[in-house]
């Protein structure tokens, strides 16, 4: 009986945890996850032209949906997450997956943290959170870089391509 408990505990245990941190950050940063699906992320990889040599940037990596399809396409992915429990997760996945040496994946706030020179930026955020973004994205990004803004345009932004659900800008027309 014993085995049985403590097998149910490892199987929920981590539904609990993620549940518990989603929650956490959720509340404290005003961002919870939530996840683009698979049609949304194949789009945003199309209009960002990603291809073998690109450097993608996940700001928001949650479970690293996006990191993996960039990096089995070739491309070196680059997550930031301030959740530890997803930073821990899409690391493992990538492991699993053999994808380790293309997936980075920082622990950090996007909007203290330095971002890395990437070719294209990949986002899922409420615009308020974009626009307080919008300053960094200029100063600390190559003028080359495509911004690819899933579910909220960006306001002020005027998109260059996309669709109803995806915008993409160029940061050298926002400057």
């Amino acid at each position: 009986m014993w085995i049985l408990a403590l097998a149910v505990t490892l199987f929920l245990l981590p539904l609990i945890l993620f549940g518990l941190a989603n929650t956490y950050y959720g509340v404290r940063f005003r961002l919870p996850y939530a996840p683009s699906s698979t049609h949304a992320v194949r789009t945003m990889l199309e209009h960002g032209h990603v291809r073998k040599d690109s450097v993608v940037l996940d700001l928001g990596s949650g479970t690293g949906d996006i990191l993996i399809a960039a990096a089995r396409m070739g491309a070196h992915a680059v997550g930031i997450e301030i959740n530890p429990f997803l930073v821990w997760f899409t690391r493992l996945r990538a492991r699993y997956l053999g994808l380790s040496t293309l997936i980075t994946v920082t622990r950090g706030d996007m909007f203290t943290v330095k971002l890395p020179s990437a070719d294209v930026v990949t986002m899922y955020l409420p615009s308020k959170k974009t626009e307080e973004l919008r300053d960094k994205l200029i100063a600390e990004l190559p003028k080359h870089a495509l911004i690819i803004s899933h579910g909220f345009s960006m306001p002020g932004w005027k998109a260059y391509a996309g669709t109803e659900s995806i915008h993409v800008y160029r940061v050298l027309d926002l400057a």
